[in-house]
């Protein structure tokens, strides 16, 4: 099961708390509300990984799909992964030479 919460970082930017499984049959959902996302304009949105069980292929395309759209826009998409196996999806890929990375919410500028 893939679920989410949206809060507000202290810049202003909003924060993405990602739980459970993010894969094929979840990512949509996540697509969705990173497109309405920046289409509202944020130049910055923040996605936390810590929570999730599970992050395929499929969950990276999308994060990958995001970071795109939001740099055409001078935007960024930072990543919050401390999680071992999470940060270690991201090392595999060089997804990490990618994202900005930081190991917790309260590091990301």
């Amino acid at each position: 099961m893939f679920n989410y919460k949206r809060k507000t970082h202290q810049d202003g930017a909003p924060v993405l708390i990602l739980n459970g499984v993010l894969d094929l049959s979840s990512a949509a959902e996540l697509r969705n509300e990173l497109r309405r996302l920046i289409e509202d304009g944020n130049g910055k949105i923040i996605v936390d990984l810590d929570g999730l069980d599970y992050l395929d292929s499929t969950g990276l395309g999308v994060l990958v799909g995001a970071l795109a759209r939001i740099r055409e826009r001078g935007g960024d998409l930072p990543i919050v992964v401390n999680e071992p196996k999470n940060r270690r999806i991201f090392d595999i890929t060089k997804l990490s030479y990618v994202f900005p990375l930081y190991g917790h919410l309260n590091e990301v500028p």
